[in-house]
């Protein structure tokens, strides 16, 4: 994926080709009911990248806090694509693995995590947790007090409070659905650039889920079960543009044949209070409408194109170096130049299934 570096009308399928407006009579506008197209996902085979079939189950355990914190998130997703889209250049650093430098290291103990982080974290945990179960998780855990550099005990404890919780909300084998993958990404061709280069687009489930039936005569459905670690309960409407990328990714990939489609993203909500919550919300369902709406979304890199200053960086994006509550992690880089503020950190891919 090479967004923004060239600006060319793309051929796109499905819902995605009514953001080609204007485009040459070769590209067949969509059948639309009104003015939204009908999404009608075409899955594309033989593409290099593409997911064809989930892979098997890997026996890789994460040995210590840093392996953990410095695997990659998704390479061509949601996230990916609304970062280019907020900031380009924000985006192309995350992209090559700059950072903040992390807070010194007293007596090869980290500093506190920082939400994302912690969240990563226990993410890990309950991947490792799906795969071997609650006793392995917890010695991952525990190994994370032993490698250098450690996790510290406030960490451990609070990890540990929310882990225990979690296996006894949720217990491994009273679960009502099937876990096909856990940590894994699929990745989806939408479509082909007028270069014949296809548009590969990625998303990275916590789990794959295969429910027996959402109602009565209805068969097997699959799911993306999503978690995420809050601060207080409360509704999950901030997440809702993740859900349907997810949901439109994966039934444009060729494992809709296999499993069935998408219908929906099961939230699975972790509230870090001093006592956690674990909770498990309604199945929030993704409409053809959201999809189509997905697809078209996740084209944009290769339809906007951002020009470059004489330094090869991307014009800075004012309304997301200061944002709207805080600063952008790369103001300190972007505006003042203080190079040794951060690093540049190699990440790997985090799966359980790879």
């Amino acid at each position: 994926m090479n967004f923004g570096a060239q600006n060319s009308r793309a051929v796109l399928s499905a819902g995605a080709q009514a953001l080609a407006a204007g485009t040459s009579s070769s590209v067949v506008p969509p059948t639309r009911d009104g003015d939204v197209p009908v999404f009608d996902p075409v899955i594309i085979h033989n593409v290099p990248g593409v997911t064809n079939t989930l892979p098997p189950w890997s026996n890789t355990i994460p040995g210590s806090i840093s392996a953990i914190l410095n695997s990659s998130g998704s390479f061509a997703g949601h996230s990916a694509v609304s970062g280019f889209l907020t900031c380009p250049q924000a985006s192309y650093l995350k992209r090559i693995g700059v950072q903040r430098r992390m807070a010194p290291i007293l007596d090869g103990v980290l500093a506190p995590l920082n939400p994302l982080e912690f969240g990563t974290l226990i993410h890990a945990l309950l991947a490792v947790r799906v795969r071997w179960g609650f006793e392995k998780a917890h010695d991952v855990l525990d190994e994370c007090l032993l490698s250098k550099p450690r996790l510290s005990s406030v960490d451990h404890l609070k990890a540990f409070h929310i882990l225990k919780t979690y296996d006894n909300t949720f217990p491994l084998r009273a679960e009502p659905f099937q876990y096909l993958g856990v940590e894994v990404e699929v990745v989806a061709c939408i479509g082909f650039l007028p270069s014949g280069a296809p548009m590969l687009r990625s998303a990275r489930y916590d789990n794959l889920v295969l429910v027996p039936s959402i109602s009565p005569g209805v068969g097997p459905s699959v799911f993306s079960l999503e978690t995420k670690t809050a601060s207080r309960s409360g509704g999950v409407g901030q997440y809702r543009s993740q859900f349907v990328t997810q949901v439109a990714i994966f039934n444009s990939s060729p494992l809709r044949l296999t499993y069935g489609p998408m219908v929906g993203v099961i939230p699975n909500i972790i509230v870090k209070t001093e006592v956690p919550r674990c909770e498990r919300l309604a199945p929030h369902y993704v409409s053809v409408h959201e999809s189509t709406i997905a697809l078209a979304y996740l084209a944009l890199p290769e339809i906007v194109h951002f020009p470059l200053m004489r330094d090869g960086s991307y014009p800075k994006f004012l309304h997301a170096c200061w944002g709207k509550y805080s600063p952008c992690e790369f103001i300190g880089l972007c505006w003042e130049n203080l190079l040794g503020d951060y690093e540049q950190v190699v990440k790997t891919p985090k799966s359980i299934t790879q």
